[in-house]
């Protein structure tokens, strides 16, 4: 018994999706897009940026605080500490 292939030529062929063009979204009309912040969201939107920029350290208090410490003058109040971080955990006050 003799099998002969459909396509003996091009065997890959019957394996390839074929391609068709696809339809273009904008034909016959145009896309504008617009985008209008409302003042508070402009306000917002530069007060992040504003925040962005400040440095995250501040170098004059920790220079002081160096100083302090190498003249043996830097005291640490533990009771304030304790205050703040209960504070900082109680809800219903304010920090």
């Amino acid at each position: 018994m003799k099998i002969n292939p459909t396509n003996p030529t091009d065997p890959i062929s019957a394996y390839k999706t074929s391609q068709i063009k696809k339809a273009n979204v904008n034909d016959g009309f145009e896309i504008n897009d617009k985008l209008d912040l409302s003042d508070n969201a402009k306000i917002y939107s530069k007060a992040i940026k504003a925040i962005k920029d400040i440095d995250e350290v501040r170098y004059d208090k920790v220079n002081e605080i160096k100083e302090r410490i190498e003249k043996g003058i830097y005291t640490i109040d533990s009771g304030k500490i304790a205050e703040k971080m209960i504070k900082g955990t109680r809800i219903d006050e304010k920090a």
